[in-house]
């Protein structure tokens, strides 16, 4: 046995915590892309190359929209009333314009089944139909 090993004798104690140093930098905090990068992505996305992509990217203008809309509505001015709505306007023309009105068509069509002979409204195109319905809005 070694001497000292119930009584509490441990060998060196451990090195005491390095200093901390006073002016260490802070890591700085990512920045939220801003609204005008965000649109550029929606927009990359619904020109996509796979309805996929687009139907994503028609997905998140319905959240990026409202936000371009509320920032863009923020005058109160007479004169500029008609710059306002041109310019809240102006984003979801975008992605219209991106889209593209046969690929909006497309999704409002209801898949047919091919055993049960009828057409049926699918999932997918109920959600199409929500997401245009919201971007005319």
């Amino acid at each position: 046995m070694r001497p000292g090993f119930f009584c509490g004798d441990a060998g060196p104690a451990p090195p005491p915590p390095p200093p901390a140093r006073p002016h260490a930098p802070q890591q700085q905090q990512p920045q939220p892309p801003s609204p005008a990068a965000q649109l550029a992505d929606v927009l990359d996305l619904c020109r996509g190359p796979t309805d996929e992509r687009r139907l994503v990217g028609l997905l998140l203008a319905t959240k990026l929209l409202p936000a371009l809309a509320a920032g863009a509505g923020g005058g109160d001015d007479a004169g500029t009333a008609g710059t306002d709505a041109a310019a809240a306007t102006a984003p979801l023309r975008a992605v219209c314009d991106a889209v593209g009105l046969e690929f909006m068509e497309r999704l409002m069509l209801p898949l047919s089944q091919p055993d049960g002979g009828g057409v049926e409204v699918s999932c997918v195109c109920v959600r199409a139909r929500s997401v245009c319905a919201r971007a005319v809005d």
